[in-house]
């Protein structure tokens, strides 16, 4: 398990600490998750890490842009029809996950398509929906008049908003058969929820203990495709940074 959540959290934090701005919305989650902030010791809340929505969306952008799995079914009862293919009883597919990751028919691009599939996306699997209640009993932090928006990662402006900003949630609604990183239906990885619980209190502890400095941060990273179809890809070659431990950390 280790040999795909090590470097898939690696992208997280690469790409985490090359967009300072993200860095600090991420922060932002992960302070509201921190235990005991009195005390000399490092601890966080990990059910409400895994439940915030910015950083659900960037590991679930982090497995969908590096984790290329094969998947392998067969119809064990009788034929099965897949569009114009007819695949006997019993005989063999290998579905790979990256061909649905990577085709952007499938997936949120930005209001504008500003943001194609080959790009990491933090926001890319949030929604922000406006609530069925007429506006004098709706929730704060929605909003409540027409131009309001619902589709996945695309923020109204805050002019459209009378009553607040849009509240953000993390959502893989129409996504099915899209994101598939761990498999799919009763074979999907068992360590999936581990994974991300391992994923996210890294990047937690990471970024609250030190703080880190890309030498090139707008330089892309090539992916090393030698382990292409067995799970998490690693970075092709090595990255250059400062880092110093923070004074408050433990």
């Amino acid at each position: 398990m280790n040999s795909n959540s090590m470097p898939a959290t690696f992208w997280l934090v690469w790409h985490m600490m090359r967009d300072r701005q993200l860095l600090t919305r991420a922060v932002s989650e992960i302070n509201a998750c921190r235990m005991g902030q009195t005390t000399s010791r490092l601890s966080f809340d990990t059910r409400k890490l895994c439940d915030q929505p910015l950083l659900q969306s960037s590991y679930a952008e982090t497995l969908r842009m590096y984790v290329a799995v094969y998947i392998i079914r067969k119809p064990i009862y009788e034929d099965a029809q897949l569009l114009q293919y007819t695949i006997p009883k019993e005989g063999m597919m290998v579905i790979s996950s990256a061909m649905a990751h990577m085709d952007e028919r499938n997936w949120n691009l930005g209001t504008l398509e500003e943001h194609p599939v080959e790009s990491f996306w933090a926001d890319r699997f949030l929604t922000y929906d406006r609530p069925t209640a007429s506006p004098s009993s709706a929730s704060p932090g929605y909003c409540t008049d027409s131009t309001s928006v619902k589709r996945p990662g695309t923020l109204p402006s805050s002019a459209a908003c009378a009553d607040g900003p849009a509240e953000a949630k993390f959502s893989l609604n129409g996504y099915g058969g899209a994101w598939i990183p761990f498999g799919g239906g009763i074979h999907q990885c068992p360590g999936r929820h581990w994974v991300k619980l391992q994923m996210l209190l890294s990047f937690a502890m990471i970024s609250a203990a030190f703080d880190i400095e890309l030498l090139a941060p707008a330089q892309d990273l090539k992916v090393d495709m030698a382990k292409y179809g067995l799970g998490a890809l690693q970075p092709a070659e090595k990255v250059k940074f400062k880092i110093k431990r923070r004074s408050n950390a433990v």
